[in-house]
């Protein structure tokens, strides 16, 4: 059963996400274009956004909120590919590249998002070689987040890739305003999943730092005391 909602938006020549999108290097008149064809559509936390394997008919840019990339393992295992939160596309990839999404995308909190039709962006990038410009370098970063993820699954030891796993959400989503606690939600095998480990072994390393009076866990929310030991843990190999 699904929960998501079709809602009218504000203009994109007033959307903050926009500034902080790709889309920031699109004409007046083609921000018009794209007030005529969006649509903006609510999700409730853990609501499927787009499913793996679907057919992608086109792209989605988070207006508010926060999504999880996750795919599915043979044995049923989710496994936390990246996040995204304000301003950021999700499904570009499967988009251009006329596959079936590799991922599926998750609300982790009430969301907003636009969806562009295909159509609409291809003949974008057609007239704004800038726009094509934004895209390959938002790859870019992707393909570094992968690589740079990959090497620490490799690499590090399963404590340091749990602290890791801490500095990237509090990197992504920063604290609650005035407050040390990272401003997401997350169950403890969500966590497991980033750092590619169990449950449990999260749920006993998270206990030792909160021994160790480096974090505070507080119900889904986690509590950063010490953040320059939790980054000197997090780096610990390299």
């Amino acid at each position: 059963m699904t929960n998501s909602t079709v809602r009218n938006c504000t203009t994109c020549n007033l959307c903050f996400a926009r500034n902080d999108s790709v889309f920031s290097v699109l004409t007046a008149e083609q921000l018009a274009e794209l007030e005529d064809v969006k649509s903006y559509i609510s999700y409730g936390d853990g609501e499927l956004i787009f499913k793996e394997r679907q057919r992608p008919f086109g792209i989605y840019i988070v207006q508010d909120g926060k999504v999880k990339i996750s795919k599915y393992g043979f044995e049923g295992r989710e496994y936390i590919v990246r996040f995204a939160k304000k301003g950021n596309i999700i499904g570009y990839r499967s988009f251009f590249n006329g596959e079936p999404y590799s991922c599926s995308a998750t609300a982790i909190s009430k969301t907003l998002v636009c969806f562009i039709p295909g159509d609409v962006i291809l003949d974008l990038i057609r007239r704004n070689s800038e726009l094509a410009l934004q895209f390959m370098k938002y790859l870019a970063q992707d393909l570094k987040y992968a690589e740079k993820k990959s090497i620490s699954i490799a690499q590090k030891p399963v404590r340091e890739r749990v602290a890791e796993s801490i500095i990237i959400l509090k990197d992504i989503y920063g604290f609650e305003q005035n407050n040390t606690i990272v401003d997401v939600s997350l169950k403890r095998d969500e966590i497991a999943s980033i750092a590619g480990t169990s449950r449990e072994t999260v749920t006993r390393l998270l206990s030792e730092f909160n021994e160790e009076e480096i974090l505070l866990l507080e119900g889904r929310k986690i509590r950063i005391l010490d953040l320059p030991r939790l980054q000197a843990i997090a780096n610990k190999s390299f």
